[in-house]
């Protein structure tokens, strides 16, 4: 999410779900001096978090669910249940 002025370091945890796997990424490259070959891993698990939280919103938006970007306790279920079952809430069904 971007502030006012469209700076997006602003954001928190709160709203930038994948802040964890940015660390992560982040603190890899640092740890292997910047070579991007031993950070792969880091750099998928990144772009996974980015892919699945953008396929989130994208269907809440489908179905008019505000915000489209759930709250930090929603994500937490969101996720327990992707990792259960392998797919995303149908949110069809909550219509």
């Amino acid at each position: 999410m971007n502030d006012h002025q469209g700076n997006r370091s602003s954001r928190t945890p709160e709203d930038f779900p994948c802040s964890k796997e940015k660390m992560q990424s982040l603190k890899c490259l640092d740890d292997n001096q910047y070579d991007y070959n031993r950070c792969q891993i880091a750099f998928d698990n990144f772009k996974f978090c980015l892919g699945f939280w953008e396929k989130v919103k994208k269907s809440r938006r489908r179905y008019r669910i505000e915000p489209a970007m759930p709250s930090p306790e929603e994500r937490a279920e969101i996720f327990r249940v992707f990792k259960a079952t392998g797919s995303m809430p149908d949110y069809a069904q909550k219509i």
